[in-house]
Order: structure tokens, then sequence, then C-alpha cells
């Protein structure tokens, strides 16, 4: 979905674990070719500022205004999961033009 949804606007970013040694992330991200950011946490405090993550996998949908709009441990549904982005992503299209046609109008 990075691939298919990053030109419009998608942002992924993985966190790892405290407990995984950087190396090891390291390495899963050259092997599975990983396209997006992964941040190493190794002091916890981004899985302590969402909500002291402790499980993998933990995952996050937030909305484009910073809301945390989905929140799932193990697996997402793909095919919801990939409805909400798309709304999502249409929702803040559509902000995004609005406020653009604004200020075109502006000096009118």
């Amino acid at each position: 979905m990075y691939d298919e949804f990053s030109g419009k606007g998608l942002e992924i970013i993985g966190v790892a674990m405290s407990y995984d040694p950087p190396s090891h992330v390291m390495k899963m991200i050259e092997n599975r070719q990983i396209p997006y950011p992964v941040s190493l946490d190794p002091d916890g405090t981004i899985a302590q500022s969402f909500n002291n993550v402790m499980l993998t996998p933990n995952s996050f949908l937030i909305a484009p205004d910073g809301t945390i709009v989905k929140h799932k441990v193990g697996e997402m549904n793909i095919t919801a999961l990939r409805q909400q982005i798309l709304n999502l992503l249409t929702q803040q299209s559509q902000v995004t033009s609005h406020k653009l046609q604004g200020t075109n109008n502006a000096g009118t």
C-alpha cells in the first residue's frame, strides 16, 4: 500500500521495539526491502507515547489532523484498511482543494 498511496499523501513509519537488536532491524529492512522509514526505539519512548505498546504487530492509523482513527493489535484486515486509507486521502484531498480555492478567490 505504501507504493500505491505514498504519492497521494500516505506516510508509513515503522517503529522497532526497544528489545529488537538494531542489527536485526537493519537486516530485516534490507531483506524485505522496506520502502518506508523504520525508527529504532532503544529506550521505549515511542512505545510509551502510544499507550505503552508492548506487543507486535501493533498498528495505528492516524488521520491527517493527528487523531488516531484505528488501533489494532495483530494483523489488520487489509481490505478494510485500504478503504479507510482511501477515505482519509479523499477527505484530505477535498480539504486541500477547498483551501486552495479559497486562496485563489481571496484576491478577487
